[in-house]
């Protein structure tokens, strides 16, 4: 009698992929403190305080199934907007640190042609989410939730001295091929890139904190944000970056060349499915 529970023909077997994350767990009630604090000072805190901290705690909790570790943070959702979070941030700004560097005529919606749009800067989950920003399995002496560093943003630079840019990779490509393989691999989990908004979200709960500001968040390295994209202003080809210097939080623009210091994110959120 044949055996009709297996498949006719030889499937595709779906091989493990050993993503180079960093695993461990993180200290769920110190996260899920700071997390709550966050929401407050932004004005997003419910009636019950305690509530909100339990939820917090619980998707922080599960979030921790998936056994990696990073920086946990609640992510406001898009009618919050990205400058909101940034000047709420700022409010918690140590005393003589010097305020946010902004290079307007990529970052300031306006200034230019291609500047970035309030659209763009404000995009954001329907709701406000619990995410993970997942640290590097390596030690690559840089922030560690810096991924795909020393690698080209694009193919951009590759077209303008005519090399094959099939031969590169490129740090979209490689969030591209992250992002298929982590859901596959884990369903009830989403990945995605670290933003700019998840930026100033981390550095709102490093001043919370009290954090050293030679430790505060991308003090070491600069991370690029592939959704907000490649733009021509000011006469050159850029892509957005972030960091900080001395506790200063920065928003700039680089070509999107390879450098040893210059990654992106990853952000892991619990599947809506």
């Amino acid at each position: 009698m044949p055996l009709t529970s297996f498949a006719e023909v030889p499937q595709p077997v779906m091989q493990e992929r050993d993503f180079a994350f960093r695993r461990g767990t993180p200290d769920l009630a110190e996260a899920a403190g700071v997390a709550n604090q966050a929401m407050f000072e932004l004005g997003l805190a419910g009636p019950d305080r305690d509530e909100n901290l339990e939820e917090i705690a619980d998707d922080f909790n599960v979030q921790s199934g998936a056994g990696y570790d990073g920086l946990l943070h609640v992510l406001p959702n898009q009618a919050v907007p990205f400058e909101y979070i940034l000047a709420v941030a700022e409010g918690k700004r140590p005393v003589g640190v010097s305020p946010a560097s902004v290079y307007s005529n990529l970052w300031t919606p306006g200034t230019e042609k291609n500047s970035y749009t309030k659209a763009e800067l404000n995009t954001g989950p329907a709701g406000h989410v619990a995410r993970l920003a997942l640290f590097n399995s390596q030690n690559t002496g840089y922030d560690p939730i810096l991924h795909s560093l020393n690698v080209p943003f694009d193919s951009h630079k590759y077209e303008e001295i005519d090399v094959n840019p099939d031969a590169v990779p490129t740090q979209l490509e490689e969030l591209e091929e992250d992002i298929v393989a982590f859901e596959t691999q884990h369903p009830n989990y989403t990945l995605e890139e670290l933003d700019h908004r998840a930026f100033a979200m981390l550095a709102l709960m490093d001043r919370i904190r009290g954090v050293k500001i030679q430790d505060q968040i991308l003090s070491a390295g600069f991370m690029r944000v592939p959704s907000l994209g490649r733009r021509s202003v000011d006469g050159h080809s850029l892509v957005g970056h972030v960091y900080s210097y001395v506790g200063r939080l920065r928003f700039g623009g680089s070509t999107g060349s390879a450098y040893l210091g210059v990654g992106a994110g990853r952000s892991m959120g619990l599947s809506e499915a």
